[in-house]
């Protein structure tokens, strides 16, 4: 029973680091997208 828990306790933390990893990497796609647009209406601009 106990050996249980722990293996679903450490399923838990697995699930939140991935979780964790999949928002961080999402961000950065974001950050990464409004950074190309802003440089790209810059550089349309006269």
């Amino acid at each position: 029973m106990n050996l249980l828990f722990t293996h679903f306790r450490r399923q838990d933390n697995l699930n939140l680091l991935t979780a964790s990893g999949i928002t961080r990497m999402l961000s950065a796609c974001v950050v990464l997208a409004v950074l190309w647009t802003v440089i790209h209406w810059a550089s349309l601009l006269p």
